[in-house]
């Protein structure tokens, strides 16, 4: 497998947004994680600070809002409506394709939601809201109003444990619970199925396959075949996280993101 490096700096100067135009394909930065839309931009997050860099022009822009805390997630399924979620402040935010804000924070408080955990888009501009005091879905419209309920998880599982992923694919939820799997629901919250892999620290879904990443393996699963392997064991133990996009392998490995074709 041919690699190469693809990096970043994060500069140490406070800011709200600031653009730049990245030429070199080496680039040193440091993140916490990281995310790949579905027009190949790259979204690079440390704490507070979110960092894009644009696919085609190589052009870098960068957002933070010191006052709501480190960014706790970023849903970048709709590149025109970046979903900032700050598990800290119990509130949300959305961004433009340019990083500038769509709106005011939302409290989710005022939602009577005290304690979020995760957070992800769903369609018609709604969201999913991982209720961990209820242990259930929250799914809100634009306008913060309730439109589902999902099924409540101690009806599902005797332990519940944190959760550490949530996103909307095709009609489905995916919620993955480490010491669990990845419980799959409908699109109105309804539970579905589970699958029961444990220790997953990322998790892709593309038609009727699953690819994920536990520790330093990475693995596939066909839903159709109910076949899974081991399909790359990547000899390192410094890998954060890896996504699959277009064929290449994205691996945040220390301070660079190595980009495996």
């Amino acid at each position: 497998m041919k690699s190469f490096v693809f990096v970043l700096l994060l500069g140490i100067v406070s800011f709200q947004s600031r653009t730049d135009v990245i030429s070199d394909m080496k680039l040193p930065f440091n993140a916490d994680y990281f995310q790949i839309d579905n027009l190949g931009n790259i979204y690079i997050v440390k704490e507070a600070r979110l960092v894009k860099i644009f696919s085609s022009s190589k052009e870098k822009i960068e957002y933070s809002n010191y006052v709501l805390g480190n960014i706790s997630s970023i849903d970048v399924s709709n590149p025109l409506r970046l979903l900032l979620y700050y598990h800290d402040a119990n509130q949300f935010l959305f961004l433009n394709n340019k990083l500038s804000e769509l709106s005011s924070p939302v409290l989710l408080d005022d939602a009577d939601v005290y304690n979020s955990q995760l957070m992800c888009n769903s369609t018609g501009n709604r969201i999913w809201v991982y209720d961990s005091q209820n242990m259930q879905l929250l799914q809100f419209n634009d306008k913060m109003e309730l439109t589902e309920k999902g099924t409540p998880l101690n009806r599902i599982l005797d332990d519940i444990d944190v959760a550490n992923i949530l996103f909307e694919r095709n009609e489905f939820v995916y919620l993955n619970i480490p010491e669990t799997g990845v419980l799959v629901f409908d699109s109105f919250g309804a539970y579905y199925k589970t699958f029961p892999e444990k220790g997953i620290n990322s998790f892709q879904v593309f038609g009727d396959s699953y690819y994920y990443q536990i520790d330093n393996k990475y693995f596939y699963f066909d839903k159709n075949t109910f076949e899974s392997k081991e399909i790359e064991h990547l000899n390192s133990d410094s890998i954060k996280q890896i996504i699959r996009f277009n064929n290449k392998l994205y691996l945040l490995k220390g301070k660079v993101i190595e980009i495996n074709t």
